[in-house]
């Protein structure tokens, strides 16, 4: 028994190795691959940088909209571009791997108040970037999409059959985007996925943006007693994911080898109430905030929740961090920050 038992490790590991996966306590990471990610100073593009840079040749491209320079992994090279300019980006996706899809304007407010901006970034910027990776000849790719383009709608959780109903410019430009992959994969054969994000949450987001992140607004103003502002009656509800577990997503479903122009949710798959979310970010901080209620956001969403069943499904792959650790962890780093 135990002989066979560690045929079975060997094997797996063996495995992972001929797919360029390393597996070390569940936690996935990529090998000896050439990887663009673009959006790299952002949120999540950072922390995915950090992650494989430590074993991969990892470039970084950036226009530095929304990007922050102090997010950069000086591990990786980073572009100082827009995605929308061809020649350059043909220059770096030479003998790339892997293509990592994260720029954007991620701000529904935003894409309201200036709609062709948007546009511009996030839709001519994606077809961009896809019609770049297949003229390259780029192995895979994986493009982030937004739980925005259900909209609103009255059946939880939200499930990849479910009919999209976005109501903002922003979440209309991130389907465009979904359907052009789709596109790509079936017409001319690029290895693409595009996966949905649903509230993703944690360290190096910027608090100080009138567009930022709800929590990450919430833990700067609480550790500093000031004012958490929620929009509507704050029984609107969001699914909360830890940006760890969002990583850990994008390198798993990359390495799968079906399911290509197909879109996947990923999150907690736990509903928390916006006015829920205060009060325990201000327990956890010690904090004499006041929570005040104002108007309803144009383009918000009332509820979020998702399926994730086809993901896990695929890539055997499941959120893992709680949102109290995930919100644990935020804080923390948020404290350094302020100090």
């Amino acid at each position: 028994m135990v002989y066979l038992t560690i045929q079975k490790l060997l094997k797996s590991k063996f495995m992972c190795h001929l797919m360029g996966l390393s597996l070390t306590k569940n936690k996935f990471t990529l090998v000896d691959k050439k990887i663009v990610i673009t959006g790299g100073m952002g949120f999540i593009g950072s922390h995915l940088s950090k992650i494989l840079s430590k074993s991969n040749e990892v470039h970084l491209v950036d226009n530095l909209l929304t990007g922050n320079k102090e997010n950069h992994d000086p591990k990786a090279q980073l572009h100082e571009i827009d995605i929308n300019n061809k020649n350059e980006l043909e220059i770096i996706f030479k003998n790339t791997d892997y293509v990592f899809h994260l720029a954007a304007l991620p701000s529904v407010p935003r894409s309201i108040e200036n709609p062709g901006f948007s546009h511009q970034n996030n839709v001519n910027g994606t077809l961009s970037v896809l019609e770049t990776a297949r003229k390259m000849k780029i192995q895979k790719m994986l493009y982030s999409s937004s739980s925005s383009v259900y909209g609103d709608s009255d059946i939880l959780p939200k499930v990849e059959t479910m009919i999209p109903n976005p109501l903002s410019p922003y979440a209309v430009q991130k389907l465009v985007g979904e359907h052009y992959v789709k596109v790509y994969s079936n017409l001319y054969g690029l290895k693409a996925f595009s996966i949905r994000y649903f509230n993703v949450f944690g360290s190096n987001q910027d608090p100080h943006s009138i567009y930022s992140a709800v929590i990450a607004k919430f833990i700067t103003n609480a550790l500093q007693d000031k004012d958490l502002i929620v929009y509507g009656d704050g029984t609107n509800s969001r699914d909360f994911t830890y940006v760890e577990d969002v990583i850990q997503a994008n390198i798993s479903l990359i390495k799968q080898e079906i399911g290509f122009g197909e879109v996947y949710n990923f999150a907690k798959g736990n509903s928390t109430s916006i006015i829920e979310l205060a009060n325990r970010i201000k327990e956890l901080t010690n904090s004499n905030s006041k929570i005040l209620i104002d108007s309803p956001r144009a383009g918000d969403v009332k509820h979020s929740l998702a399926n994730t069943e086809k993901f896990e499904k695929l890539t055997n792959f499941k959120s893992e961090y709680s949102l109290e650790d995930g919100l644990m962890k935020t804080i923390s780093w948020y404290k350094q920050m302020i100090a």
